[in-house]
């Protein structure tokens, strides 16, 4: 066989089964794994080639369809571009919603601590108009007053 000549499949085939000692050679499986992962004709050393990769192979180093196989790529590409925007924007979509909730929750818990503040203060004018009218009847001496009125106030 001539250098440089593409082979057909069979031609390889029975070059392969010359060159290893033929169907019945109990070595064989190791010979073609080592074949298919370091032959020249089988894509990239060290990587076994794909049915996918022989057919993309195939279809772009044939001329007639290396056109309809740049073409789709181009429109993979544009799709998984589409996608890829598609999920950015859901994700832009995702932080602002997590933004408003962070402020919503924040806007709840600032108006709750501003009720509480309210109803200490006036809880705490409650209190004061109760010691002067205990003071008033006279009961401010009262030692349980004493502790329960430094408690609060």
């Amino acid at each position: 066989m001539e250098k440089g000549k593409k082979m057909t499949m069979e031609e390889r085939i029975q070059a392969f089964y010359k060159q290893s000692g033929g169907p019945g050679n109990p070595d064989i499986e190791r010979i073609l794994e080592h074949h298919l992962l370091y032959g020249k004709d089988h894509g990239m050393k060290g990587k076994k080639e794909t049915v996918q990769d022989a057919l993309r192979d195939a279809l772009t180093e044939d001329k007639s369809t290396s056109l309809i196989i740049d073409w789709l790529a181009e429109k993979k590409i544009e799709r998984m571009s589409r996608q890829y925007q598609k999920e950015e924007r859901y994700s832009q979509m995702g932080k602002e919603i997590g933004q408003g909730l962070r402020e919503g929750i924040e806007v709840m818990y600032n108006k709750r601590i501003d009720d509480l503040e309210v109803e200490v203060t006036r809880l705490r004018e409650l209190v004061l108009r109760l010691t002067a009218r205990l003071e008033e009847v006279g009961i401010a001496d009262d030692n349980r007053y004493r502790r329960f009125h430094g408690d609060i106030i």
